[in-house]
């Protein structure tokens, strides 16, 4: 199996200054788990999954309420978190 064969078509990125808030609305709009993270010009420098966004921000928010981890998650960049 190829990975062309599981990837979306068109692929769907993100840039790095993108709010882990944004990534994950739009992981939710197009029904995807995982984004490479492109900077602008087009060159690949990383990949975010869900759980990247989901687990490993709120480590830095532990112990918050759930109206200050969304504050976070607002602030929160995909080049803090991404692979």
């Amino acid at each position: 199996m190829f990975v062309n064969e599981r990837m979306s078509q068109p692929v769907i990125r993100i840039y790095p200054e993108m709010t882990i808030r944004e990534a994950l609305d739009l992981m939710r709009i197009k029904k995807i788990r995982h984004l490479p993270v492109v900077d602008r010009q087009n060159h690949l420098i990383g990949i975010v999954s869900e759980s990247d966004l989901l687990y490993d921000s709120s480590s830095d928010v532990a112990g918050l309420v759930a109206w200050e981890i969304n504050y976070f998650r607002n602030k929160i960049t995909v080049a803090e978190v991404m692979t």
